[in-house]
């Protein structure tokens, strides 16, 4: 029997056929792969950015926003809306001395800035009716450092005047 070119084409849609199905099939689908779930499971809980306002429920079935200040993070309240206090904010990092606004979010309410040789996230919540000052370094840690605490104060400063 001779083969006409329309057999031959079709043998070689078939083979290609045949060898992609056996290629999904052993790729890892999970109808054909018993090998597990393929979710890696992490026994540590989620860790909460230390500068996050955190939800918490109370015994008597409350509730209560933990502000950064019960974090042991250094912070400052002030009268006004996060937009009004993320002005004067922008207003203030300018004229301090060595600091540097590499990038800001008023959206976010954050502050990307360097200050001696630190990255410093200065962040501007709203709570309770005011604004919450706060700042941490790049691993989420601020009272134990002296620039940014003093970073801290001079904002306030810089916005009490």
């Amino acid at each position: 029997m001779l083969s006409t070119p329309a057999t031959t084409s079709n043998r070689r849609i078939l083979i290609a056929a045949i060898g992609l199905t056996a290629i999904v099939l052993s790729s890892g689908c999970s109808w054909f792969n018993k090998r597990g779930n393929g979710y890696a499971q992490n026994p540590r809980p989620l860790e909460v950015p230390p500068d996050l306002v955190v939800a918490t429920t109370t015994a008597s079935g409350g509730s209560y926003l933990a502000s950064a200040a019960t974090a042991n993070i250094a912070s400052f309240q002030v009268a006004g809306t996060k937009d009004q206090v993320f002005g004067l904010v922008a207003a203030a990092l300018p004229k301090i001395g060595g600091v540097k606004v590499n990038s800001q979010s008023q959206g976010l309410g954050l502050f990307d800035v360097s200050m001696a040789g630190a990255n410093i996230l200065v962040r501007v919540t709203e709570q309770d009716g005011q604004s919450v000052v706060s700042a941490v370094d790049a691993r989420g840690q601020s009272a134990s450092s002296e620039t940014i605490s003093g970073l801290v104060n001079q904002i306030k400063n810089q916005i009490s005047r």
